[in-house]
């Protein structure tokens, strides 16, 4: 197995970086032990499991760097273009699937906006829009005049109590 040299410097590097996660992993257990209540146990336990994925990773991708070319198995997403050592369901990654399930579960406003562009285009037009007669002003009945319609009204409100308040 011949290595180049930047393949050996890349090893060197993860393995340098792996020692440090073993070594924050160790740590982590030892405040666990000095300070079981200084933080929630479950966000320890989360910390802790992290720190284990971590280094499985980097051991996979250090054991990927000595095969050859030919043996190192990546998928690419169809959408993005990005590289990823676990295959792809469907070859999209999760980022772009669930965008492309978003998109696809909006409805699609097109049809609605054009026909209110239209209705909208229409209505702006002056000669268009159409004309409101103004109001004209209540006509009294043909039996009554003006003024009685008007004390008729004012002598309900003080039959009904009116609008003053009563005082207790």
């Amino acid at each position: 197995m011949n290595l180049t040299p930047e393949q050996i410097d890349m090893i060197t590097q993860l393995g340098e970086i792996i020692r440090h996660q073993t070594f924050a992993q160790e740590m982590m257990n030892d405040f666990r032990k000095q300070y079981p209540y200084a933080m929630p146990p479950n966000l320890l336990t989360m910390i802790e499991s992290n720190l284990k994925d971590n280094i499985q990773v980097l051991y996979r991708e250090m054991n990927v760097i000595h095969k050859p070319q030919s043996e190192k198995r990546r998928w690419v997403c169809s959408s993005c273009k990005s590289v990823f050592a676990t295959p792809l369901p469907g070859g999209l990654c999760d980022e772009c699937r669930v965008a492309a399930a978003a998109a696809a579960s909006q409805p699609d406003y097109s049809q609605f906006n054009a026909v209110l562009r239209r209705t909208t285009r229409v209505a702006e037009t002056p000669e268009a829009t159409p004309t409101t007669p103004k109001p004209e002003a209540v006509k009294p009945a043909k039996n009554e005049d003006a003024s009685t319609v008007s004390t008729s009204v004012a002598k309900k409100r003080k039959s009904s109590g009116g609008s003053k308040k009563k005082k207790k």
